[in-house]
């Protein structure tokens, strides 16, 4: 349990359409049977590496940074890191065999699983952003943002050797298998980045979000 003990709760039962003033008992005693089960099960991997950006393409490889969402998100970068992390396959078969006996459960262990695995994306953009202390870095940014197309996935996948070194393949719509995984991009810059909010203004909901005064704090630190 030990792995889960920073995941933020509320967060999850914002994504389960809870209304955190009032939590019952019940709810939070099933998520964090949830956790439980997941910490016992999961088997969380990551890697990162650092690139050269040169004209929007990363410098000793054939990944060309397609989309003008990515690209103002990367303006003034020099550099980027490129990220994958996964909980492990056995967090998918889990959540499907509580679909067949317990759909509340498997609903519950999804979301767990999505907060879960963004934990594991801070934990590396907090890495990440102490190994670059004298320079700036952007927000994650991932396939599927704004035109940053989910074909990118399959990029990444080379580039990372997500397969041979965390499990993750990558079908043919560009989805990952494990589900619980994220692949994702950070500029580094040695200004302040002035776009940083540039990918939540295609967002429907950016006007309400209670995330984007936590991102601005991150980057500004």
């Amino acid at each position: 349990m030990a792995m889960y003990e920073k995941v933020n709760r509320m967060d999850i039962f914002r994504l389960l359409g809870v209304n955190t003033k009032y939590v019952s008992e019940n709810m939070i005693s099933i998520v964090e049977s949830c956790l439980e089960e997941l910490s016992e099960i999961s088997k969380p991997k990551s890697i990162y590496r650092k690139f050269e950006i040169e004209n929007f393409k990363l410098v000793g490889t054939n990944f060309e940074l397609v989309g003008n969402d990515i690209k103002r998100h990367l303006v003034g970068c020099h550099s980027s890191y490129l990220l994958g992390t996964t909980l492990g396959v056995e967090v998918d078969k889990l959540i499907k065999r509580y679909q067949y006996i317990n759909l509340e459960r498997a609903i519950v262990l999804d979301s767990c699983g999505s907060i879960c695995i963004e934990n594991q994306c801070q934990i590396l953009d907090d890495e990440i952003k102490s190994i670059e202390d004298s320079s700036y870095t952007t927000v994650r940014y991932s396939p599927g943002y704004g035109d940053f197309p989910i074909t990118s996935q399959k990029s990444f996948a080379k580039v990372l050797e997500l397969d041979r070194r965390i499990g993750v393949k990558i079908n043919s719509l560009g989805i990952m298998i494990p589900k619980k995984s994220i692949t994702a991009i950070i500029g580094v810059s040695d200004n302040l980045p002035q776009n940083i909010l540039d990918r939540c203004k295609i967002c429907k909901l950016s006007e309400d979000c209670i995330y984007i005064e936590r991102m601005v704090e991150r980057v500004r630190k």
